[in-house]
This record gives structure tokens, C-alpha cells and sequence, in this order.
């Protein structure tokens, strides 16, 4: 064996072993960064305030909304949730969230009627901690007719 083939059957052996670590999951998204600039929901702000458009279709428009709906839904009952999943990442929870929203629309795993108007969407997202280190999480997201009603974190999909 001649010392090229001897380097050339170690660089091999080498690249053999690292690269099922750096392998993450298909189309595994660990980068999700920061989300666009999404409109304030102030104290006076109204209920039809739009915070962001993620399509122009019809219930596709997260408005600021009130306790049983939208942006201000939202951040009363699971902002926390968000937060701890996004902090791990470096993230704040409104990235976190928009992001959910945004995948959901734009490829759903499950798509539910509900009834009374309700899809219920849901996706798994892979999502990075700083190191990197890829792990899924599942997100719904509930829509009605005037928008976004809800979305957060859950161990299932949509069912039937």
C-alpha cells in the first residue's frame, strides 16, 4: 500500500465516523432566528389590530385579540410555554410562536375541521438548542374564520 492510499483509506475512515454526528433529522429547521417585526398589542390597542399577516387568505391574520383569542390569548395562556422551549434555543417566545404559526400554514402535518368553524393544524418543528443539538417538538394551531384563535405546544397531534 503506497502513503497516498494510506491517507486517502484514512481521511475515509475518518469521515466514516463524523458524519453520522453531524447528521440532523430531514428537512430539520434548528435555525429558526428571530421573527419578523409582528405589531404591538398595548394596553388600548383594539382587538382588530392586525400583529401579522401570514397569508392574505381569510383566517390566516393573527389579530392582537382578546382573552379568548389571538395575540393577547396567546400570551395569558401559553406564553410560558413558549418561553421555555425557546429559551433553550436563545430565542424569545414570540419568535418561538410566530414560527409555529408560520410552518403550520405553510406545511402542516395534520390539517382537523373541528366544527363551529375550527381547523386545528398541527406540525412537528425541529428545533436547536444552542449547542445545536437538534430535538422535535409538536405545535398546533387553531384558526377560525376571523384568524388565528390559538397556538401552542403538545405532546399530540390534531385528531379527528
Amino acid at each position: 500500500m503506497t502513503a497516498l492510499s494510506r491517507r486517502a483509506s484514512a481521511i475515509i475512515c475518518i469521515l466514516a465516523i463524523l458524519l453520522p454526528l453531524t447528521a440532523t433529522p430531514a428537512n430539520a429547521n434548528t435555525k429558526l432566528g428571530p421573527a419578523p417585526v409582528l405589531g404591538a398589542c398595548g394596553v388600548f390597542t383594539p382587538e382588530n389590530k392586525v400583529v401579522y399577516k401570514y397569508w392574505n387568505n381569510t383566517g390566516r391574520t393573527l389579530y392582537c385579540g382578546n382573552d379568548r383569542y389571538g395575540f393577547r390569548h396567546i400570551r395569558k395562556n401559553h406564553r410560558t410555554q413558549f418561553q421555555t422551549l425557546a429559551a433553550i434555543g436563545g430565542l424569545q417566545w414570540w419568535d418561538l410562536m410566530h414560527w409555529a404559526i408560520h410552518h403550520n400554514y405553510k406545511d402542516p402535518d395534520y390539517v382537523r375541521y373541528q366544527g363551529d368553524g375550527k381547523t386545528c393544524r398541527s406540525r412537528s418543528l425541529y428545533l436547536g438548542t444552542r449547542s445545536g443539538k437538534p430535538y422535535s417538538v409538536i405545535f398546533r394551531v387553531i384558526t377560525g374564520n376571523s384568524g388565528v384563535i390559538t397556538a401552542y405546544p403538545s405532546s399530540k397531534h390534531c385528531q379527528w
